[in-house]
């Protein structure tokens, strides 16, 4: 499990530090991939993709406990020097893996929620994506 996923878990610290900011701030969270179960190989060569059941945790925390924006909007406050909203988050997928459509696509859906994908452009070109 990872340090993000132990701070998720523990979070009363996290949410006790994010009551006493007076300004307001953003978190990006940035995922590099998920997976159906706690898999290694291929899937997970590295290690770097979290598993269904501890995302939709972080999922349900986070819905609980911020605002979930899209990149869009953030960008759109900077600006345009709108007011950006309280405790509010914004998450992030790189590489374009196909756990992110399989996994994550739906757990975001089932929770209302909205993600950046970044998809690298070789991928496509190269026919490397499935």
């Amino acid at each position: 499990m990872g340090t993000l996923s132990r701070m998720l878990r523990g979070s009363r610290l996290m949410t006790a530090i994010m009551h006493s900011i007076a300004s307001p701030m953003v978190i990006g969270l940035a995922y590099h991939g998920t997976t159906p179960d706690k898999k290694r190989g291929l899937e997970n060569i590295y290690g770097k993709h979290i598993n269904a059941k501890y995302f939709e945790e972080q999922l349900r925390f986070i819905v609980r406990n911020y605002r979930i924006i899209k990149q869009s909007d953030l960008v759109d406050c900077l600006v345009n020097r709108k007011p950006l909203p309280r405790k509010a988050v914004f998450i992030t997928f790189d590489d374009g893996y196909v756990g992110n459509y399989q996994v994550a696509f739906p757990l975001l859906k089932k929770y209302g929620l909205s993600a950046t994908f970044f998809v690298p452009t070789a991928y496509v070109e190269n026919g490397w994506l499935e």
